[in-house]
């Protein structure tokens, strides 16, 4: 048996779906004609959630607790193995979408593989079919404020036959889109371009040819994710200002920040200073190092990180907190292969012990290549990127403290969505 690879693509951008495959598999057993003849073609389309609107607080699903504490712990595991090595750049990593891609994996593997994975996604097969779904459906909102919307996909190679049924989970659990592709061609390229692009606004999928895969490519699965929103209160563009910027490599830049005040908790430590600003549907933290602390060296302390991303950082002042915020927008491609290996998946990636048979027993499918490009912009207005956020405002209170948020040095911060850490990213560094 002839073996041949899966790539599984994780691509985080701004920005979901279940899809009816329509028989990939012809009933003699033969290749499906359906994907060899009509590479590009959509085979099934999801029928997406309504968006929620601003007002909507309605009738939202219950989510099984531990499958949210599993998600997170997901999250701040995958964010500090995939921004390991950025001393010195700017970086961004999305654990949702990666989060969403790995499910979807998880869906056709067996054996040791599928342990590996759930063990790495840290849910349990039924709950991370049931609850997925439901927090796909949480996160999908649309209003005049702004979006968040993801989407995945399931793009088949002619040369396997896939099995129907698990193309049908993966409709209904993660509302993936099936489409037909050659991966011996050229022209897939500018589709999973397109396709991409049309889901996160433009922000990614401009340039095919960085969508290459290995001519043996049978399947790759994409999730894309898109957020915009507004700041509860808008910076004012009369307050924005040039101001120096102390790069991480020791040079010093001129960058446009933006100013206000605003009233909220805060956090200050021996180690940093961390604040979250509020927008109409999410939520922003940024987290400023003491002068001498790197922005790697508290995302490497997991008793320093993990309780910042989780929302449980005890907050020890609430009051006016003065903010000068350098306005940027920087895009990151990563590749997420060793952040997978430190999660403990490794089978997954051995072309000898790999098992994907849920998908396919035609071939023997084995990850090789797992890859995420991102990018952010922040602006007087809010944030546009491939985030997740969070509706919540701080504050209860006159305010009675102060505190400085001069994001003036490297500092990480953490985009929320519905109280799950959709992005994480550092910035070391501002071009001027």
């Amino acid at each position: 048996m002839k073996r041949l690879k899966l790539i599984p693509l994780f691509l985080a951008a701004m920005l979901l779906i279940s899809c009816a495959p329509a028989n990939p598999v012809t009933p003699d057993g033969k290749k499906p004609n359906a994907l060899l003849n009509a590479p590009g073609k959509v085979l099934s389309a999801p029928e997406y959630p309504k968006p929620r609107s601003f007002n909507d607080f309605g009738g939202r699903e219950e989510i099984d607790e531990s499958y949210l504490e599993a998600a997170r712990s997901f999250c701040a595991k995958s964010a500090v193995l995939a921004l390991n090595d950025t001393e010195g750049k700017n970086a961004l990593v999305s654990p949702m979408s990666l989060f969403f891609a790995l499910a979807m994996a998880a869906e056709g593997a067996r054996g040791n593989t599928k342990a590996q994975l759930l063990s790495a996604l840290g849910a349990d097969e039924t709950l991370l079919k049931s609850e997925t779904a439901k927090l796909f459906r949480q996160l999908y909102f649309e209003n005049e404020y702004g979006s968040f919307k993801t989407y995945n996909s399931a793009w088949l190679d002619g040369r396997a036959q896939f099995d129907q049924s698990t193309l049908n989970a993966l409709s209904e659990a993660y509302y993936a889109e099936c489409i037909a592709a050659d991966f011996t061609g050229t022209a897939y390229k500018k589709q999973i371009a397109d396709w991409i692009s049309d889901r996160t606004n433009g922000l990614l999928g401009g340039d095919p040819e960085s969508f290459e895969l290995d001519p043996q490519t049978l399947m790759a699965l994409i999730n894309t994710l898109y957020y915009k929103d507004q700041w509860i209160s808008r910076f004012s563009e009369e307050n924005t200002a040039a101001a120096d910027f102390y790069n991480a490599g020791g040079n010093t830049v001129q960058a446009d920040f933006l100013n206000g005040t605003r009233s909220g908790g805060f956090s200050v430590t021996d180690q940093f200073t961390a604040a979250s600003i509020q927008l109409k549907n999410g939520s922003i933290r940024f987290v400023l190092p003491n002068e001498g602390i790197a922005p790697e060296d508290i995302l490497r302390d997991k008793t320093l990180f993990e309780p910042i991303l989780n929302g449980t950082q005890e907050e020890n002042g609430f009051g006016e907190i003065t903010w000068s915020i350098p306005k940027f927008d920087y895009a990151v491609e990563l590749d997420l292969g060793d952040t997978l290996k430190g999660l403990g998946v490794s089978d997954a990636f051995s072309s000898e012990i790999a098992d994907f048979s849920g998908f396919t027993t035609s071939e023997q499918l084995f990850l090789s290549s797992v890859r995420q490009g991102s990018k952010i912009a922040v602006n007087e207005d809010g944030i546009e990127a491939a985030s997740y956020t969070e509706i919540g405002f701080a504050g209860a209170g006159m305010p009675v403290d102060k505190a400085e948020m001069i994001l003036n040095r490297p500092f990480l911060y953490i985009v929320y969505v519905s109280g799950m850490p959709v992005f994480v990213g550092v910035v070391n560094e501002m071009n001027g």
